[in-house]
């Protein structure tokens, strides 16, 4: 997978049972501790969830994040139910 220069993807993860802090809370750990010293700084792309915010901030607080404009619609049509707003 290509980012352009200076990004390179690091990890993906598919969370299928629960999206909770919890479950999160594995991923970022695994992550931060295979990560080399200094790596530089961190772009974490999500969704919006709340506890994947949660554990990324309480493990990875030095990490940026950034919401995925996909799922970033998609969460704006769920809540929007009724209304003519269309992904």
């Amino acid at each position: 997978m290509y980012c352009g220069r200076k990004l390179r993807p690091l990890s993906v993860s598919y969370i299928l049972d629960n999206e909770s802090e919890s479950t999160w809370s594995k991923h970022y750990e695994a992550l931060k501790e295979n990560l080399p010293e200094n790596y530089g700084p961190l772009l974490d792309v999500g969704d919006q969830d709340e506890g994947e915010f949660a554990a990324r901030r309480r493990i990875m607080p030095e990490s940026n994040s950034f919401f995925c404009s996909l799922h970033r619609k998609k969460n704006i049509a769920k809540r929007s139910k009724g209304s003519e707003f269309r992904v």
